[in-house]
């Protein structure tokens, strides 16, 4: 029947592309690659996300008011689209 699953071009196509995502993580592992806008990005999202959680484990009982603040704030705002139709 078949001799391969795939021809070997494919094999060696996968195994090419898997080695270059291997450097390009090392690279970026080790800082070697500048980092892109995207990724910049991100991480400022994610330190800002661990402060939040920070400071809302630090206070649970704030976190909870300004929970309350901002439902109530999003229903009265809800409430006058509402009228303005």
């Amino acid at each position: 029947m078949w001799d391969y699953i795939s021809p070997d071009w494919v094999q060696a196509l996968v195994l090419i592309y898997a080695l270059l995502k291997a450097i390009e993580k090392a690279l970026e592992l080790i800082g070697k690659t500048p980092k892109t806008k995207k990724r910049i990005e991100k991480e400022a999202k994610e330190l800002r996300m661990q402060h939040y959680f920070y400071h809302c484990e630090q206070n649970p009982n704030g976190f909870l008011r300004l929970k309350i603040e901002n439902f109530e704030r999003l229903e009265k705002e809800n409430i006058q689209k509402k009228q303005n139709r």
